[in-house]
């Protein structure tokens, strides 16, 4: 539908206008230039020199074991931190790339995503090599399942020199981003696939944005903005349709016009209310974003959220564990919830560790 594609394009440059660039200074995007900014965007994309990639394999292990091993990582880390694990089935092992990135909570407080610039490079040119002009040097980039990037210094000086240096044939594709056109494509992020892919691979800064105010307008604005247009669209649609029936000499062909124009009115409000009544049955959140809710309200600070298909498993300190943990078991989206390893009190809060199955 049109309205629809008229609501993902509002979004995607919503999107495009709040994107920042951190290279241990922060950068407006904006198109073919990069700005200086007091603070992030609500996405930030951090540039090379600022993470630290790794990539390590883990054989003879459970995924249950292997989450608990990178958790207590990330729980224990100083600096933000993001794995993706890919499974190899036919070898019994997980592959694990690990980004850390050299950005302190304070200057990352504001921003609501933290992209690695290297896995933007890699996935906006999947088939060769890639060299980029970017505000800290010109970089070289190659995506293999995982992003290799290298910035130009030392003994890597040319594109050739990168090749050998990661073992690729001298023939291997090779194109070149100017500054501007760097900017440009960094900006124009949209709300397709390939941002969701990108997501993939990005640091959900949950524990410092997560408020009831932000989480329910992830879902309200976007009602708001369909209802809007589709109240403009019925609207012209009655106008055009007033308009016809003022006219006194009319013949066959405008007599078939406000015909035909009053069958697409009666088609549109049958849509409309077909979609309003869809919109109405139809629960706002999932039901984990349900039970988060309970957390919010009971004032917890939530230090880890991970949701993996029907388990929700939260990570956070509160004032009386056992009050949060009835208050939880009380929703009618749990099946069951329990506590993961010890409460350990810590003065007058409980940091705890909870897993909680959706029904």
């Amino acid at each position: 539908m049109n309205i629809l594609k008229k609501i993902k394009q509002l979004l995607s440059n919503y999107l495009s206008k709040n994107v920042s660039y951190y290279n241990g200074e922060h950068f407006y995007i904006g198109e073919g230039c990069f700005s200086p900014l007091p603070k992030a965007k609500a996405i930030c994309i951090v540039a090379r020199n600022r993470c630290t990639e790794s990539k390590q394999s883990y054989s003879s292990i459970s995924r249950k074991e292997l989450s608990s091993l990178l958790r207590l990582e990330k729980n224990t880390a100083s600096r933000p931190m993001h794995f993706r694990v890919t499974a190899d089935l036919d070898n019994d092992l997980f592959e694990v790339h690990k980004t850390t990135f050299e950005i302190d909570a304070t200057e990352a407080d504001s921003g609501w995503v933290l992209i690695p610039e290297s896995y933007i490079l890699g996935t906006a040119h999947p088939d060769g090599v890639v060299s980029a002009e970017t505000p800290s040097g010109l970089l070289f980039a190659y995506m293999d399942n995982s992003p290799t990037s290298l910035y130009r210094a030392g003994l890597i000086q040319t594109v050739e020199a990168f090749k050998h240096s990661i073992g690729l044939p001298a023939d291997t594709k090779h194109e070149k981003i100017q500054m501007e056109a760097y900017a440009s494509l960094l900006s124009n992020i949209k709300l397709n696939k390939a941002f969701i892919d990108l997501v993939k691979a990005a640091r959900l800064n949950v524990a410092t944005q997560l408020s009831p105010l932000k989480l329910h307008a992830l879902y309200i604005a976007p009602l708001i903005m369909f209802t809007l247009l589709s109240g403009v669209s019925v609207g012209w649609q009655s106008y055009q349709l007033h308009q016809n029936e003022l006219q006194t000499n009319i013949d066959k062909e405008q007599v078939f016009k406000i015909l035909s124009t009053s069958n697409q009115i009666d088609k549109l409000n049958a849509t409309i209310n077909e979609v309003n009544e869809g919109v109405l049955n139809t629960a706002l959140t999932d039901s984990h974003w349900e039970v988060l809710r309970v957390f919010i309200e009971a004032n917890v600070r939530l230090n880890f959220v991970r949701f993996d298909g029907q388990v929700l498993e939260v990570d956070g300190e509160v004032a009386n564990s056992s009050e949060l943990l009835g208050l939880v078991t009380q929703q009618a989206q749990v099946q069951s919830a329990q506590f993961i390893g010890a409460v350990n009190k810590s003065g007058s809060t409980d940091k705890f560790n909870m897993g909680i199955f959706l029904k």
